[in-house]
Order: C-alpha cells, then sequence, then structure tokens
C-alpha cells in the first residue's frame, strides 16, 4: 500500500511540473526552448553515476479519457496517430524499474528524465522531488508515464510530433541510474 501511495504522489507531481514546464516553454521560439532545455539538463550528466542501476522496461501505452486507464499499444507509438488524436487520449509509456544484485534499500527522493533524438539533442527534461524506495528484491512500476510534454515540446520545435528513436535517461538524487529506448513510428 506505501509503493502504491508513492506512486500516485509521484505521478500527480510528475504532470503537474510537466504542465508548468509546457506552459513556460510555449512562449520561447526554438532556439530559445532548445537552450532552455540544455539549461535545465545541465546538472544531469551520465558520467554522475547512481550506485543504484536498475534494469529499466518501458512499453509504449495510451490512457483511455473515459476510465483513466493505461493500456499497450500493441502497434507502439505513431507520428500520425498521435497528431490527429482528437479523442483526448494521453500517450507515454508503462515503466518497471527492477534493482540488479543485492544491495541495501535505496532512497530516491528525486527523480529527473531528459529525452533526446538520435542525434543527441535534447527535447525533453522533466523532474520533481518523492519518496520512493527500492528495496532488494522488489521492483517498482508506473503503470502510465505521460509523453505529452516531450509531444508540446515537439510540436513547438517542428510544428508537430516526429517520427524517430528516442532516449530517455533517467536520474535518483541528480545520479544516472540508466536509460531506455521508445521509438515513435511514421
Amino acid at each position: 500500500m506505501k509503493r502504491v501511495l508513492s506512486l500516485v504522489l509521484v505521478i500527480s507531481l510528475f504532470l503537474t511540473c510537466g504542465i508548468f514546464c509546457s506552459a513556460q516553454a510555449s512562449s520561447l521560439s526554438a532556439s530559445e526552448i532548445l537552450s532552455y532545455l540544455a539549461d535545465q539538463a545541465s546538472e544531469l550528466s551520465p558520467n554522475n553515476k547512481c550506485s543504484l542501476l536498475p534494469t529499466i522496461y518501458c512499453s509504449p501505452r495510451y490512457k483511455n479519457p473515459d476510465n483513466g486507464n493505461g493500456y499497450d499499444l500493441k502497434k507502439g507509438l505513431s507520428a500520425k496517430t498521435i497528431n490527429e488524436d482528437t479523442s483526448g487520449r494521453e500517450y507515454g509509456l508503462y515503466f518497471k524499474f527492477t534493482p540488479k544484485g543485492r544491495f541495501n534499500t535505496f532512497y530516491i527522493t528525486r527523480f529527473d528524465v531528459t529525452v533526446s533524438d538520435s542525434k543527441g539533442q535534447i527535447l525533453y527534461v522533466d523532474g520533481f522531488d518523492s519518496f520512493m524506495d527500492c528495496d532488494p528484491g522488489y521492483y517498482w512500476a508506473w503503470n502510465f508515464f505521460p509523453l505529452a510534454g516531450l509531444f508540446n515540446n515537439m510540436k513547438l520545435l517542428y510544428g508537430e510530433v516526429i517520427q524517430g528513436k528516442y532516449t530517455m535517461d533517467i536520474y535518483f538524487n541528480g545520479l544516472w541510474a540508466g536509460k531506455t529506448a521508445f521509438t515513435i513510428k511514421k
């Protein structure tokens, strides 16, 4: 129950931060947005590794606006579908973090992510304070991790969501905990 409540709190904080960050960026030019994102990510570096490097699994999902549940996207994320969707669906990812090996409990008080395109250009940065504990022998997962902030930035930069391969770097307490990749198809 403690983990479920922690996850609900974390997701709520994430959504609040994502909406706030997107609203701030909406009045900026493309070069200002990229500069802003680089500045936001300036203290996050894959060279500063976390002692906990979990196995990270993700898969594309959508969130049904009628019931708020997340569902797998069997055909994956599609730029065309996201750009043309008028149903109110949200698109994102399912995440599962599984600690490697045996270690003591690791407390996460800050969670950050950056999303980069295949050229290494950061397109999205977000983070929030939270309290999550990683215990030996357990995994934790998010049923739905929204990518609306990434899609909003793409629309500001390119006029639409674009296809490609994207890398999400994940940071626990400002330290790099690993990365995962996802694809947005045509």
